[in-house]
């Protein structure tokens, strides 16, 4: 059996392993057009969403508040994880070598816990504003709320989460077509 016989894949060369392999040019085609198509949007949500004069200069950028600070962020990540995928998929390919194929899983993982942080400090500062009682000078600090202080005890097992999803990564190159497996334990 050769190598072309047990891949039956699409790269520029037929006679080269691929290092992707995809069941049909078809879907080669959707992935990268799904991918582009994700990151043009996400492009052009944050360029909607924000002023990007303000996020050229350090002064910009401190002068965001925290939960629209959160906002840019959670769409940086976004982007990033696309951006990533799109090179480890369609440019290095999963399936290259064992050291993409970590690759792979440690970009989701970092890059989805990331997102899920922001997303969850975003709404931790919502339900303060709406939740904290008002003082003399304004709203009560956050270290100071009760509800500010439950939000972040709630958030501790998130973080447990991240630790075994580290922990119970799958990334392996099978052997009999050399393709790239990606994953999480049950543990995680």
């Amino acid at each position: 059996m050769t190598s072309s016989d047990r891949i039956s894949a699409f790269t520029e060369h037929s006679d080269a392993n691929p290092s992707i392999i995809f069941p049909n040019h078809g879907l080669q085609i959707l992935s990268s057009v799904l991918n582009l198509g994700g990151i043009s949007l996400i492009s052009y949500v944050f360029a909607r969403r924000t002023i990007f004069d303000e996020l050229l200069t350090i002064r910009g950028w401190l002068s965001l508040t925290w939960p629209r600070l959160c906002v840019v962020l959670v769409f940086v990540t976004s982007w990033a994880f696309l951006y990533t995928a799109g090179v480890l998929i369609s440019g290095a390919g999963m399936s290259l070598n064992q050291t993409t194929c970590e690759l792979g899983i440690l970009s989701c993982i970092i890059l989805y816990a990331t997102t899920k942080i922001l997303i969850y400090m975003f709404l931790m500062e919502k339900v303060w504003i709406v939740w904290a009682p008002p003082s003399a000078t304004g709203l009560e600090s956050r270290w100071k709320s009760p509800i500010y202080r439950t939000c972040v005890v709630i958030m501790f097992p998130y973080y447990v989460i991240i630790v075994l999803m580290f922990l119970g990564r799958i990334a392996e190159l099978r052997d009999h077509d050399g393709v790239c497996v990606i994953g999480l334990q049950k543990i995680s």
